[in-house]
């Protein structure tokens, strides 16, 4: 077997490995064409208007995923306009160099490919090595053929997470749905009980959301609901989930906590945030909000118990005069 069949094999199998993740075959990719090429860097980005965002890379130089390089200062930027693949034998040369490009220090060699999918450009695949390489048109060949696959692969993944975001989030406010809520819920019980930790549910009802949905129309009672969404994101901690159930109705997961009272700031916070002056389509509106706590395990050991009480606390809070937060056990040591 010559070795660019050999080569071209090993790409098959990485593309007909079903049990893999396209994330952990896209860098089986890189890995690859590393070894084959005799590269030590390589890296693959999504065009973003005119810069290209890095979303996996292999060996240590320069770039990290979420690195954003400009296309116009970029060797990928060249491959990417002209469509196909480019080499160049030393990065640092003046005449290989893109207009106002950085200097490579240590680099050399350098090979892309732009990833095209449907006949569009959605990206690049680039490789770098340290010393300089005089490419084959076999070498060039190799890397089309890699780049076919981690487009692929690029594609496949975008069109899962966009069957995700219509499944588990909410449209309207971006928030995850109620779906996505429970399935979260459960995880959150699960390593509660391992971990024998707490973590707190916040009812979260708006008030005056009606008026301003039957005087102001659905469009202003929307934007509404997006700002609540984007304040809500603003309040919460990565172990934190917030959610739209629908209508007015939010919830909000609260992590693991040390204490019950862990969890009065919170939703103080929560009250405090939503309640602030709403500007929408160039019209100050007053909304509010009412919060109810439960917290696991003393309000509930289950999902549908957790959800019971502190929508029964939320009632309480709407009853004491709306605008607050309260507790489904009101005594001095859940405050």
């Amino acid at each position: 077997m010559t070795e660019q069949a050999a080569r071209t094999h090993a790409l098959y199998l990485i593309a007909a490995t079903k049990a893999a993740a396209e994330a952990e075959q896209i860098d089986a990719a890189l890995r690859l064409a590393a070894d084959s090429l005799k590269m030590e860097i390589g890296y693959v980005g999504r065009v973003d208007g005119s810069t290209l965002v890095i979303t996996n890379h292999l060996g240590e130089y320069m770039v990290d995923v979420g690195t954003v390089m400009e296309l116009d200062r970029s060797f990928a930027g060249r491959a990417i306009s002209q469509r196909d693949v480019i080499v160049v034998e030393d990065m640092n040369d003046r005449a290989s160099k893109p207009d106002n490009a950085p200097l490579y220090p240590g680099l050399r060699a350098y090979i892309a490919s732009p990833l095209i999918v449907d006949g569009a450009v959605t990206g690049a695949i680039g490789m770098l090595a340290r010393r300089r390489i005089a490419f084959s048109e076999s070498d060039k060949q190799f890397m089309r053929l890699v780049a076919v696959l981690v487009s692929t692969l690029l594609e496949r993944q975008s069109q899962k997470q966009l069957l995700d975001r219509m499944a588990f989030y909410d449209q309207l406010t971006e928030l995850p749905n109620r779906a996505k809520f429970m399935a979260t819920l459960g995880d959150a019980l699960d390593d509660a009980r391992t971990g024998e930790h707490l973590f707190a549910i916040h009812s979260i009802d708006l008030d005056g959301f009606k008026a301003i949905n039957d005087s102001a129309g659905h469009a202003v009672g929307d934007l509404a609901l997006q700002e609540v969404g984007r304040r809500l994101r603003e309040l919460v901690r990565p172990s934190d989930l917030p959610a739209r159930l629908g209508g007015d109705e939010f919830v909000l997961l609260q992590g693991e906590i040390s204490r019950p009272s862990d969890t009065a700031a919170l939703a103080s916070r929560i009250v405090t945030k939503l309640s602030e002056p709403y500007v929408l389509d160039g019209v100050t509106y007053a909304l509010g909000a009412s919060v109810g706590v439960a917290v696991f395990p003393g309000d509930g050991r289950d999902a549908k118990s957790l959800l019971r009480n502190a929508d029964l606390a939320l009632y309480a809070a709407k009853n004491q005069g709306k605008g607050r937060a309260e507790f489904l056990d009101r005594s001095p040591a859940s405050r």
